[in-house]
């Protein structure tokens, strides 16, 4: 339900990486939403970001090891 909500919020907003916190490092390229204790990994797409393509979702204690940074990887390139 909170996921839903906060997708919706992000329907409204023009530039949608106001919203978004980019990653660093290993997921540079990908972009966070922040949904309490999960995490929706996002690529954008589209010149100026209108396209957000949930790639991941998972508890953070999943998405920042190495395995979920590899599968975060594998599913952004497909």
């Amino acid at each position: 339900m909170r996921i839903r909500k906060v997708l919706a919020e992000l329907e409204g907003v023009e530039d949608t990486r106001a919203r978004l916190m980019p990653y660093p490092g290993a997921l540079k390229g990908y972009w966070k939403l922040r949904v309490g204790d999960i995490r929706l990994v996002c690529q954008l797409r589209g010149r100026v970001g209108q396209i957000v393509l949930i790639i991941h979702v998972a508890h953070r204690s999943a998405v920042y090891g190495r395995r979920g940074q590899k599968s975060i990887i594998r599913r952004g390139e497909s």
